[in-house]
């Protein structure tokens, strides 16, 4: 390390020019790789926070006499989802009113799915009923008894209500109930809807007062547009959609190419930087040649280079990252990264994956360049 010391200060004497843009470089590429990361951080947050807030959607249906929304219509309506859409749905939800089931009880629901272009029971909502401990005692209907539409029923395990009881209302044995004027076969209890049956078991033209969509993931712009055309061009009259809040995506595009442009310039300074200390040594061969002759190892005077580039990188990397983060800190807001937080760990990472990729390009150009046939090239 003296050695490097020695050799710093003798730049500093005779070639002050070349230092100050050795350091300029490692000092560029400091404040370029903090505002790198700081750009992805930021776009990584905001976009995690978009994914959790939009993953289901609820529409209301105002229905009147010229237009109203049916079982049949949204089945059908459904159905006419792009597969990307249907394949990330994970529950279906259509919420009706009956005479047989009294309003303040909430009304009836229906939960599926729709796989392979067919109608299916949820399965979700039949885990959750069970993980939660309202299913209690029977079996969910399959997939064969949905899709056939078997009038099959989970009913509400409510038999001490008295006259308020479903059960008490609705069955007419003891395996079979009585609901919108079909038979239906009792095949387990439950504790929280007033009835549970498969969709397809139902009239066509019953009258949806609600629908709703539940996503596997985050509901995308392009998602939620599709979704919006189908629902108006069947009931744009009586659909009350939401208006959801979803990222720039100019903005997004923007941090991404700005990332893009930030990584060219990094690229470019660590460039500079190698060539500029590359042309340093060029003006030292005759140095380098007494080392040689003297019995300085190729690995020695490799190692001499490297703690002479280590000196100044490091003290320039840790100057400008003090730089970038009294600017970004202050101008957050200005800068449009709002979500950025500083991190130490992060700040750490950074500068040791900097240095090695230093390291390892500066080491095959230190030994290309000036330590290969470095006698031979001295006309020794």
């Amino acid at each position: 390390m003296k050695y490097a010391l020695k050799n710093i200060r003798t730049f500093w004497k005779e070639d002050k020019l070349t230092l100050f843009l050795l350091v300029i470089c490692a000092v560029v590429s400091s404040l370029v790789i903090n505002y790198s990361a700081a750009v992805y951080q930021n776009y990584s947050k905001m976009k995690n926070d978009i994914e959790t807030d939009v993953n289901e959607i609820m529409i209301r249906l105002h229905n009147n006499e010229n237009c109203y929304a049916t079982i049949g219509s949204i089945k059908e309506m459904f159905m006419s989802f792009p597969d990307r859409i249907n394949d990330s749905v994970t529950m279906y939800y259509a919420q009706f009113e009956c005479t047989d089931i009294p309003y303040d009880r909430g009304g009836v629901s229906v939960r599926f799915c729709i796989k392979n272009d067919c109608i299916v029971p949820c399965h979700l909502f039949e885990e959750n009923l069970r993980k939660w401990g309202n299913f209690t005692s029977g079996v969910y209907f399959s997939d064969q008894q949905e899709i056939n539409g078997e009038c099959v029923a989970l009913i509400h395990d409510d038999r001490g209500f008295g006259e308020n009881s479903i059960y008490n209302k609705l069955m007419i044995d003891e395996t079979h109930l009585q609901f919108m004027g079909k038979k239906y076969e009792l095949i387990g209890m439950e504790k929280l809807e007033p009835l549970l049956v498969p969709v397809n078991s139902l009239n066509d033209d019953i009258i949806i007062d609600a629908i709703a969509m539940d996503f596997s993931s985050a509901l995308t712009r392009s998602m939620y547009d599709d979704i919006s055309e189908i629902i108006n061009n069947s009931f744009e009259e009586i659909a009350d959609i939401p208006d959801l809040e979803f990222p720039d995506i100019d903005g997004i595009a923007y941090s991404n190419t700005l990332i893009i442009v930030a990584v060219m310039l990094c690229t470019f300074s660590a460039i500079s930087f190698s060539v500029i200390y590359s042309y340093l040594l060029s003006k030292r061969k005759k140095s380098l040649l007494i080392y040689r002759l003297c019995g300085c190892k190729k690995i020695m005077a490799l190692k001499i280079y490297l703690e002479e580039c280590m000196i100044v990188m490091i003290p320039s990397y840790i100057v400008g990252s003090v730089v970038f983060l009294s600017i970004v800190l202050r101008n957050k807001n200005l800068l449009e990264l709002d979500y950025y937080r500083f991190e130490l760990k992060d700040f750490i990472m950074m500068f040791f994956i900097y240095l090695i990729v230093s390291m390892c390009g500066l080491t095959m150009m230190i030994y290309h360049n000036c330590l290969k046939h470095s006698i031979k090239r001295c006309g020794v």
